[in-house]
């Protein structure tokens, strides 16, 4: 509190370098509060409660997936999360006090795959039937397949911190206006990203279209291999901020599955 009352006694400039200062503290007290030593415990926890949550869905889905997703780099999503007011920060869950990737952006990173190669559909059925209509749809339709969270559950045997403290150095200030080189002011800013090593996990459910009043599901076993195998690959392109320059490469493998559709 001390720290946010500071901040609201100074003047516009030194405002700024103070909401600079503290965030690089905040990634350092991250990184040492999260180093992997310390949150076994809290790791097990987390992998206890998706191993409930596949064990629900799979109670209600014809078909599901449990994908395990290991960091080969940084990884840098939500860098604009509120939860964690930082210059750039990292999507957080205040529930489960741990970084985690959004359904929303596992999706968005399939569906970006699928456009970039052209997938319009999988053995005949739409992948807009599949996934669900685009956000930006004027109807907005559900779809087959939903996706959980994935959240940390183990660190790598390299890995020392969960979180791993990064450097970003912007020259211009472009709130202002002033991108030439008479406003060039080098400014470091810290902000967290996940370490490469890190596991994390997610419960894909699908539901294969099975009814009373259909000759046949929707989706068919073998169909239901082809979209999971389409949302591994297209994870291990990259998922979250910065993928162009190396970020968020991941290795995608399936952990458990029941891929049984449900006979009428």
């Amino acid at each position: 509190m001390d720290c946010f009352l500071e901040v609201a006694e100074k003047g516009d400039r030194e405002v700024e370098g103070y909401i600079t200062k503290f965030s690089r503290f905040v990634v350092e007290k991250l990184y040492e509060e999260f180093k992997c030593s310390n949150i076994q415990g809290h790791l097990q926890q987390v992998s206890s409660y998706l191993e409930t949550v596949y064990n629900e869905l799979a109670s209600i889905f014809d078909s599901v997936v449990m994908f395990k997703l290991v960091l080969q780099s940084r990884l840098s999503v939500g860098t604009r999360n509120p939860l964690l007011p930082l210059e750039i920060s990292v999507e957080w869950d205040p529930i489960l006090n741990v970084p985690y990737i959004p359904s929303s952006t596992l999706k968005g990173a399939v569906r970006a795959y699928l456009e970039l190669n052209n997938v319009r559909d999988v053995d005949g059925v739409a992948t807009e039937a599949i996934f669900g209509s685009s956000p930006g749809s004027r109807q907005l339709k559900p779809g087959l397949v939903v996706f959980t969270d994935a959240y940390p559950v183990a660190c790598g045997m390299q890995t020392k911190s969960l979180l791993d403290p990064d450097i970003i150095t912007p020259h211009y200030r472009e709130a202002s206006g002033c991108i030439d080189e008479t406003c060039v002011k080098p400014t470091p800013l810290a902000f967290p990203t996940l370490a490469r090593g890190v596991e994390l996990r997610f419960v894909m459910a699908i539901d294969s279209g099975c009814s009373e009043t259909r000759e046949k599901c929707v989706l068919s076993l073998n169909t239901i291999m082809k979209i999971v195998e389409y949302v591994r690959r297209a994870l291990e392109k990259g998922v979250g901020a910065k993928t162009s320059v190396g970020y968020g490469r991941i290795k995608a493998e399936i952990a458990k599955q029941n891929t049984a559709p449900k006979k009428m």
